[in-house]
């Protein structure tokens, strides 16, 4: 009963502490957000099954990751009639969850309790932990999938409970179901195996029953991406030579070190004191050295090896460093982090340990926080696409044009990224500024079949008296359309009569009947 009232805790509290981060709706919401809100809401509301997730990055829309997460964000868009807040908040829940696997690991594997509590602790009140467990994307998933996905692998594969390899094969599945970046992960049940077969002489050595039924389990977890990219292949939307994992070029061996050391570096002075990023990077490498060094279990010093070092496997294939690569590296890192510290301890008094303790996380905590005060008022972070505007600053633009149409009818132009793409701010007045105000905006601008959300506005080609031409000038190469871009609205919708900046996005209002100039 202890032990489930601590993690009770420890799990609320995470999830206070994620809350607060995206608190007043600070998190990013763009094309990508959007898109995924116009496609998950279609499942309930429209009845419209999906078998298709999210593109992969990086791929050309040519590899897809799983739709699990359209599944569990889609019901919280329905029932909160579309707010993109719930599902963030759901996902932050979820990215609590994490807790429970880090706690069983830090018990069982390492062997304490106290471990356990430590660096649960650490994975609750960390803000790299929680930016990337409340992100509105589905690799957000992996942040409490990794974790049980290696705490059963130790369970099955290192500890030879065999029983445990089904649910070590199902997170594999939901790992890349939530991201195809995970598929990592089976290199290392691969590379276990193999090495497992050849120390035993004999490659059917696990029950061949529990082989079977694990190959199936994870067969149907990622069914819908077999199947997904089987009809894209035989439907000629793609051949299997347009695939190409390094488009900008086959990295040399010195960029991939470098980008390998570049995004664990990252990853450090996030992880431990983000205040304090130098000193942070140096104290979590000490650590992680010591733990090598000084660890006698040859099997522990494998399994946390794997874990840290697998997904620099990825570099190797891929010219991407994207930082959600190593979403699952943070809860390895406080484990370890706990292990030593409480080692340290143990030379303390009781007493004097547990006020040690207490000051070192007090200054943990002190750090975190800082940096969660730094991302919500620069509104960026590690994870943002489109810096200096989190959800907050777009809904008061929105608001802002309501205020000023007064009831009348009014029209909007976007510059957006992707280029021409308006499912961002068609979502966002379809479902905020209707609720609210009672009306839409007309559209103004390129058309937009085909794309995510091209039935949310009423598209024409002449502007109302009252237009508003809204600017995203993130990523920086927006700016280069900016001229055509202003011309433009200056020929349908005349003068710019108020200018007016939130965050980084830029907002002109027009007063001028427009012509039928098309963009």
């Amino acid at each position: 009963m202890k032990q489930k009232s601590i993690l009770i805790l420890l799990i609320i509290s995470g999830f206070l502490f994620r809350w607060y981060l995206i608190s007043n709706n600070h998190f990013e919401f763009y094309y990508y957000q959007a898109r995924d809100a116009v496609t998950s809401r279609s499942i309930l509301e429209n009845f419209d099954l999906k078998i298709q997730g999210p593109a992969t990055s990086g791929t050309d829309d040519k590899i897809y990751n799983g739709v699990l997460y359209y599944y569990l964000i889609g019901p919280f868009y329905t029932l909160s009639k579309g707010n993109p807040l719930v599902p963030t908040l759901f996902l932050s829940f979820l990215s609590s969850l994490a807790i429970i696997p880090i706690y069983l690991i830090g018990k069982q594997v390492l062997k304490s309790k106290n471990v356990a509590v430590a660096s649960s602790l650490l994975y609750a009140f960390s803000t790299d932990s929680a930016q990337l467990g409340s992100w509105l994307s589905n690799p957000s998933l992996a942040t409490w999938i990794i974790p049980w996905f290696y705490y059963f692998l130790w369970k099955s594969l290192f500890q030879k409970q065999y029983k445990f390899l089904p649910l070590t094969a199902l997170m594999l599945g939901l790992a890349n179901q939530a991201t195809l970046y995970t598929a990592y992960l089976i290199g290392i049940v691969l590379a276990i195996y193999a090495f497992q077969a050849f120390k035993e002489k004999n490659f059917w050595f696990l029950p061949k029953k529990t082989l079977l039924k694990s190959i199936v389990v994870y067969l149907i977890t990622i069914s819908s991406m077999l199947l997904t990219q089987t009809l894209l292949l035989i439907n000629k939307v793609y051949k299997l030579s347009d695939i190409n994992l390094n488009a900008g070029g086959k990295p040399s061996l010195s960029q991939i070190i470098n980008r390998i050391i570049n995004i664990y570096a990252d990853k450090a002075k996030l992880v431990l004191l983000p205040s304090l990023p130098k000193f942070s990077i140096i104290i979590v490498l000490l650590i992680i050295v010591w733990f090598f060094i000084f660890q006698k279990s040859k099997k522990l010093k494998t399994f946390f090896a794997l874990w840290l070092l697998s997904p620099a496997i990825l570099f190797l294939l891929i010219s991407r460093d994207s930082y959600y690569s190593v979403t699952g590296l943070a809860p390895a890192i406080y484990l370890i982090m706990a292990y030593f510290l409480l080692k340290l301890l143990k030379k303390f008094q009781p007493k004097l340990a547990i006020i040690s303790f207490s000051l070192f996380f007090i200054f943990f905590l002190a750090s975190n926080l800082s940096l969660t005060r730094t991302i919500r008022q620069t509104q960026s972070s590690s994870l943002t696409v489109q810096n200096g505007s989190f959800l907050n600053k777009l809904l008061k633009l929105v608001d802002y044009t309501y205020q000023e149409a007064n009831g009348n009818s009014f029209s909007i132009s976007t510059l957006t990224s992707p280029y021409k793409y308006n499912t961002t701010w068609a979502y966002l007045y379809s479902w905020y500024g209707m609720n609210k105000y009672g009306y839409l905006p007309k559209w103004v601008g390129s058309d937009q079949t085909g794309i995510t959300g091209d039935n949310l506005l009423k598209k024409v080609n002449q502007s109302e008296l009252i237009h508003f031409s809204i600017y995203e000038t993130e990523p920086n190469w927006l700016s280069m359309f900016v001229p055509e871009y202003q011309k433009w609205q200056q020929d349908i919708a005349g003068p710019v009569t108020t200018q007016l900046n939130f965050g980084t996005l830029f907002l002109e209002m027009r007063n001028k009947p427009g012509s039928n100039i098309a963009y």
